[in-house]
């Protein structure tokens, strides 16, 4: 039984998660060749980070992969397992805004209409420990029920795009107002039939207040925890979100010359 999650899975459903979800997609390399080296759920780890992601894009853009695994099922699966990769289904891939990080979670804004919320807890590393910058901030990964939690995959690549304060306050009436429709949604029961349930708690997120005009600087790409808690980065970059793209064209008028997006 999984237990309530509190800014971390438990290690016991950590090492459940990694052997599940690395199988999947080890099975997913197996039957396409995406990368040259085949690898298993206990040698991932010896693999590059950015092959990984490869295998990753190809399993969430072709579920079917996922349905294929589970009626061969060659790792002789129990019932909780499969039910456990059965709910992967529902898992939300692309490109989030982290606004916040709380005692027990921390916050990913999904920004493709109507607007989501997601409680997002850590496997082997909090997700504040996992990102230097402070938030807001552009990351990319998966997300995933897991345990009745929300986790990420553990591969989380950064966007290196400086959010200024314009924008910033964007991002916080956009987290007000899907919080008050709709809550932040802090785990998912899924055993027969999908439930979400979110939080009401968190406080709206008070307005931008500058603390100095040095920006946060951390360094770029995919950061996710070993199995000692520490973590691995590789280079990458991804997309602005549309709607914050807008916004860096509105602030850009106002802007004589600056090279920071949203002002200082």
């Amino acid at each position: 039984m999984c237990h309530k999650a509190l800014m971390l899975l438990p290690p016991t459903d950590t090492t459940r998660f990694f052997r599940l979800y690395w199988g999947l997609n080890a099975y997913v390399n197996q039957q396409l060749a995406i990368i040259p080296k085949q690898f298993t759920a206990d040698s991932f780890r010896n693999i590059p980070i950015e092959q990984l992601a490869a295998v990753r894009d190809v399993l969430i853009a072709n579920l079917e992969l996922l349905d294929r695994y589970l009626a061969e099922d060659p790792h002789h699966l129990s019932p909780e397992d499969r039910d456990a990769i059965s709910n992967w289904r529902l898992q939300r891939a692309g490109q989030f805004i982290v606004v916040r990080h709380l005692k027990k979670y921390s916050v990913f804004l999904d920004d493709k209409p109507p607007g989501h919320l997601y409680g997002v807890v850590g496997l082997h590393s909090p997700i504040h420990e996992m990102l230097e910058q402070k938030p807001p901030m552009l990351v990319r990964t998966v997300l995933l029920p897991f345990c009745g939690a929300i986790v990420t995959d553990g591969l989380m690549s950064s966007t290196p795009v400086h959010l200024g304060r314009n924008i910033q306050e964007d991002i916080r009436q956009h987290y007000n107002r899907i919080k008050l429709r709709a809550g932040i949604t802090v785990y998912v029961w899924t055993p027969r039939s999908v439930a979400f349930r979110v939080s009401q708690s968190a406080d709206p997120l008070p307005t931008w207040e500058p603390k100095s005009r040095k920006s946060p600087h951390s360094r770029r790409g995919y950061a996710w925890p070993t199995s000692r808690g520490r973590e691995r980065r590789s280079t990458c970059c991804a997309p602005v979100p549309a709607w914050l793209r807008l916004s860096f064209t509105r602030r850009a008028s106002a802007m004589s010359g600056s090279g920071r997006c949203g002002g200082p």
